[in-house]
């Protein structure tokens, strides 16, 4: 996490940059699959159930994929997979929802031993890219592995040029029109809170980490 400044001096911006990564610590991939008609500019997208006995079904849809050309992005997102927020901590009040239109799922790196990981199902090209005519992809987070979005990416950013000093909470939800079928149906958040400094140059820095929005608060 870092702030830059952006543009040229009279209006320039002030950037809270950050990179994000999403585990599956589930006991099964999170596969999703997207279809399109030929005249649709989006697919949309069922999530796979794997099962214990080596069956499968398919749920009713989970939302849509977009092809996306933005910022280091050339792959179809699914749209809505997670959400930001930035507020201020003293009472909470909304500041500001991140722009974010999707994610790539893919299997960036190990997160436990490598012995006890299954081999990645998901590499960064299954999600199409350069191939914007694609009818049907497949795309996910296979168990013991994380999909990552550094803070150099489209995306992962909040505007902080107008916001005054002081404490903020920062917010990360996968999921959370709760579309997905996981093994805890809650919505999975982790947030933090960052105290912004003007002095001089613009800082950032991480006060305390919390388990959910409510402990920050």
């Amino acid at each position: 996490m870092h702030v830059e400044t952006d543009g040229p001096a009279r209006r320039r911006r002030v950037l809270l940059r950050f990179t994000v990564a999403i585990d599956n610590t589930g006991d099964g991939p999170l596969v999703v699959v997207g279809r399109r008609p030929p005249h649709s500019s989006t697919m949309r997208a069922y999530q796979v159930i794997e099962r214990g006995d080596g069956s499968a079904s398919t749920t009713g849809s989970v939302g849509r994929l977009r092809y996306v050309r933005a910022g280091g992005h050339e792959h179809w997102h699914l749209l809505g997979f997670a959400q930001y927020t930035l507020r201020a901590l003293r009472g909470g009040s909304h500041v500001m929802r991140d722009s974010k239109v999707g994610f790539c799922l893919s299997d960036d790196y190990l997160t436990g031993s490598s012995a006890a990981a299954p081999s990645p199902l998901f590499l960064y090209v299954t999600c199409g890219r350069g191939h914007p005519r694609e009818r049907v992809i497949a795309e996910g987070i296979t168990q013991g592995y994380a999909d990552v979005y550094p803070a150099t990416k489209a995306g992962q950013a909040f505007d902080i040029t107008h916001l005054r000093p002081g404490l903020y909470v920062l917010t990360v939800t996968v999921d959370p029109h709760h579309r997905l079928r996981t093994a805890d149906a809650s919505a999975q958040t982790v947030a933090v809170v960052v105290a912004l400094r003007f002095h001089g140059r613009p800082s950032i820095s991480v006060i305390r980490r919390c388990s959910t929005v409510n402990t920050c608060l």
